[in-house]
Order: structure tokens, then C-alpha cells, then sequence
């Protein structure tokens, strides 16, 4: 019943809270113990589709004994084009890389985060104001995030990176009127290659078959409930 629920989500919280201190040291080691100091990186966006430019964004890395501060404010100044992001898509960036390199198999939870701060300059392109556009930051920015740091740690955890991959994330997107009159909206994602690493070679392809499959099985799915008519396939 209702009380037993409460009180098993009581105690998963317990057992949670239990696991962050784990999370907050353990994952980071071989960060932590790297020499103290400040690593630099970049990356670049090609443009923004307003103006033909690129856009940088800048990190400074600051490793101390027990946490990692990630300074982006040297990042470009804000773009007119939709390819700005939020602190939040910033951080998130950050927390992937870490994950990636530090503990794929750790728990995502606040103790694995507490030792990492995120820190963006406001009118950048990680913090525009408000008017600006940013539906391009979740796709495109948020890679040029990630690298950004990986570039920063090659002198660190060289043996766990990897050559660039295709740094982009193509899009799909088509709609049209139900037999019932009402709208509806496909959204698909894809992927690319993935760069060399010290063990293994390069991919051609990551998660694009995964999503070419999903996006047939969508295709079919709305063909049978009578959503939309395919006139023709190949491959």
C-alpha cells in the first residue's frame, strides 16, 4: 500500500546517501592525482548560420587535490544563430566528460558531481541572455563542451581519449495530420563515426545504426496506424 511505498522510498534515499561519498572520491582518483594545476582547451563551432564565423569555446581546467573547477568564461561572446546554450547544457557537458573518462560505470548522483564546479560568463555563448536562441546548443555546443575538456586533459589521461568523432548530431524532422485530425511530429537524432583510440581503432558509425533501426520501426509504426504513407524505400 501507500505506506509501504513510503517507506521503501525512504530507504533507497538511505541507501543513495550512503553511496555519494563513494561516488564523490573514488571516480576521480587518477584525476586528483595528476599534477596540480590549470589545463587549457578549445574547441570550435563552424558558424552560426547568421554570420560566417566561428565561435570558440574556451576552458580552463583547475585540479586540486579534491576537486576539479571548469572555467568557461574565455568561451566566444554570444551568437545570433541558434547554436548558444545554457549553464545547464554546460554542466552537463562537463559531468559527461568526467564520467567518460573517470567512471562510465559510476553512479550519476549528487556525490559523483560535488567535487566538479561549472563556471560560465554571463552574454556567452554557455550563458546568453534571455532573446537569444538556443535550440542548437543540445546538439552541437554541448560537443564542442566535451572536447573542449578532453582537449584540456590530454596531458592528463592521455590513454583514455580518443581522436575527434563526427562532433555533430544530425536531425530528422517531419509532421503531418492524423486520420483524426489532430498533428503529429517525428524527431529523430543520429550519429557519426568515432575517432582512434590507444587500444582500438576508429568506428565508422556509433549510435546512427541504433537510430537509423528505432526510426524505421517509427516509420512503420505510423504507417500501420495510418499516420503517414511511404511510397517508396530502398537502401
Amino acid at each position: 500500500g501507500g505506506v509501504g511505498r513510503v517507506v521503501w522510498c525512504c530507504f533507497f534515499f538511505f541507501l543513495m546517501m550512503r553511496r555519494q561519498p563513494r561516488s564523490t572520491l573514488v571516480p576521480y582518483t587518477t584525476l586528483f592525482r595528476s599534477p596540480r594545476g590549470e589545463y587549457r582547451g578549445e574547441d570550435w563551432l563552424d558558424d552560426d548560420g547568421v554570420e560566417d564565423r566561428r565561435i570558440a569555446v574556451r576552458v580552463r581546467i583547475k585540479i586540486q587535490s579534491d576537486e576539479a573547477v571548469f572555467d568557461f568564461s574565455d568561451s566566444d561572446d554570444a551568437a545570433r544563430g541558434p547554436i548558444n546554450t545554457t549553464p545547464f547544457i554546460a554542466s552537463a557537458a562537463a559531468f559527461y566528460a568526467m564520467k567518460a573518462l573517470a567512471g562510465p560505470d559510476i553512479q550519476p548522483n549528487g556525490g559523483c558531481y560535488r567535487p566538479l564546479t561549472v563556471i560560465t560568463r554571463p552574454g556567452s555563448i554557455l550563458e546568453p541572455d534571455i532573446e537569444l536562441p538556443v535550440v542548437g546548443g543540445n546538439h552541437e555546443t554541448s560537443q564542442r563542451v566535451a572536447d573542449a575538456i578532453f582537449r584540456a586533459l590530454e596531458p592528463v589521461v592521455p590513454e583514455r581519449l580518443t581522436a575527434g568523432g563526427a562532433t555533430t548530431s544530425g536531425l530528422l524532422l517531419f509532421g503531418g495530420k492524423r486520420s483524426d485530425g489532430t498533428w503529429s511530429t517525428l524527431y529523430e537524432t543520429h550519429g557519426g563515426g568515432e575517432g582512434a583510440r590507444i587500444d582500438r581503432r576508429s568506428e565508422e558509425h556509433t549510435s546512427e545504426l541504433q537510430s537509423l533501426v528505432n526510426l524505421v520501426c517509427r516509420l512503420l509504426l505510423e504507417k500501420k496506424n495510418k499516420q503517414i504513407k511511404i511510397t517508396r524505400t530502398c537502401i
